[in-house]
């Protein structure tokens, strides 16, 4: 059974620095990490580049997840989601809407 472990505000999460590439079906898009910016990540698509808020860094067996929410970038989401990222190999991102999956994306 998984046991994330949230870290809190007033500690650093070690995740490093990485740019992760997903797909979806309209195409290509990057989403940007580091742990000098423990507060946000960059998402860029097509030629769009918006930051999303962290709101909640977790830790399981050295593993991250990063989540906050996601807002519509140039048609990349089609409104606003929870996301979930998972820094794994390979990474994957998980949309939520309404308490449910909206969409996961695998790193390309």
């Amino acid at each position: 059974m998984e046991r994330w472990q949230r870290i809190g505000e007033d500690k650093s999460a070690k995740f490093g620095k990485r740019s992760i590439a997903f797909a979806f079906p309209g195409g290509r898009y990057r989403i940007c990490i580091d742990d000098d910016e423990q507060n946000r990540v960059r998402v860029r698509y097509v030629a769009e580049e918006e930051y999303w808020p962290i709101e909640i860094r977790a830790v399981c067996d050295g593993l991250f997840r990063l989540s906050g929410v996601a807002y519509n970038t140039g048609g990349l989401l089609g409104g606003t989601f929870w996301y979930e990222l998972l820094l794994a190999v390979p990474s994957t991102i998980t949309y939520w809407g309404d308490c449910v999956i909206a969409r996961e994306d695998k790193e390309a």
